[in-house]
């Protein structure tokens, strides 16, 4: 309990500290954001808990969220402080940490489990792509409620992050088909659709689709 609240609080500072115009990553130097690093994919890692994964995977998500500064230099020092973190996450492993814990509770019907997912799926997408949350969710049996609460999860993350940084979805790249941008996510979701009857799946896969033909639309529009 104490290790999950910890890691949410962290995440609290973290976001109060840009909304005052301090930025999120940069001011806090080398020696504590090392220290923030260690604590949160040490509580990553040792953790089964819901709410201990929920809060710090929130904490590892707060921290890799693009920054809200205005334009300037202070907003390309947060992204750079942010790009580093991505690399230093991914050399310790955290991805398969990260897919282990996605394992574990995507089968799980309780709907508490859902922000503990959104973490997951979000700092996945952040650290690999976009089809680093898809190709896991591709490969969940359709085997009732559960896979459906985490697919539906994924796609609600994807919209979210996509509005922030359309370019993840306009990278996308489908490992099995070869096809790419919004077009692969579109097919994605036309298939997760398909093999599940539930509205909360469809309310996120139309939010999804919606942006996904917007970014296509701009890419037609370019190329005339």
């Amino acid at each position: 309990y104490i290790q999950a609240r910890g890691c949410h609080c962290l995440a609290l500072v973290l976001t109060a500290r840009e909304q005052l115009g301090c930025g999120r990553l940069w001011h806090l130097g080398e020696e504590l954001l090392v220290q923030l690093l260690d604590v949160s994919v040490a509580v990553l890692r040792m953790t089964t808990v819901n709410s201990t994964v929920r809060d710090s995977s929130f904490l590892l998500r707060t921290m890799l969220e693009p920054s809200t500064c205005p334009e300037g230099s202070e907003r390309q020092n947060e992204e750079r402080m942010r790009q580093l973190l991505a690399q230093e996450l991914c050399s310790r492993g955290v991805p398969d940490v990260l897919l282990s814990h996605l394992n574990s509770y995507a089968y799980m019907k309780d709907e508490r489990h859902t922000e503990l997912l959104e973490g997951v799926l979000a700092c996945l997408v952040h650290l690999g792509g976009v089809w680093a949350a898809l190709g896991p969710l591709a490969q969940l049996e359709p085997s009732g409620e559960a896979p459906t609460l985490a697919k539906a999860c994924g796609l609600k993350v994807l919209f979210e992050i996509g509005k922030e940084e359309p370019i993840l979805l306009e990278q996308a790249q489908a490992p099995a088909t070869g096809e790419t941008g919004p077009e692969a996510v579109m097919a994605m979701i036309r298939d997760f659709v398909d093999r599940a009857d539930d509205s909360n799946l469809r309310r996120h896969a139309e939010l999804l689709a919606g942006l996904c033909q917007l970014l296509i639309g701009r890419k037609t529009r370019k190329i005339c």
